[in-house]
């Protein structure tokens, strides 16, 4: 049986596989400019 572990917004399931948790994002569309908030980015790149 693999061992399951929970930490932060994942779940790891035996040694190759896991499941990571985002939350959606709302953003209005009213042509204004948002800033993102430090989770949603990484490295320049979408998380």
């Amino acid at each position: 049986m693999s061992d399951v572990k929970v930490k932060n917004n994942s779940i790891q399931i035996g040694k190759h596989f896991s499941v990571t948790f985002q939350r959606t994002l709302r953003i209005p569309d009213d042509d204004k400019t948002y800033l993102l908030k430090p989770d949603v980015v990484r490295d320049g790149k979408w998380v």
